[in-house]
């Protein structure tokens, strides 16, 4: 599973963008993540799915 860190996060809009290891950066949508969302904190080391 890729690994990468939470790059910015608009949690007042339920979405952010994760920078991969690789280099390329993801969007994802609150309701795409498991747990918390409103937890997340951008800098935080994160794992996803493609």
């Amino acid at each position: 599973m890729p690994t990468g860190t939470i790059k910015k996060l608009v949690a007042d809009r339920g979405f952010g963008f994760i920078a991969a290891e690789d280099g390329k950066e993801f969007f994802f949508h609150r309701s795409g993540t498991e747990g918390d969302f409103d937890s997340l904190r951008g800098g935080e080391k994160v794992t996803f799915e493609i």
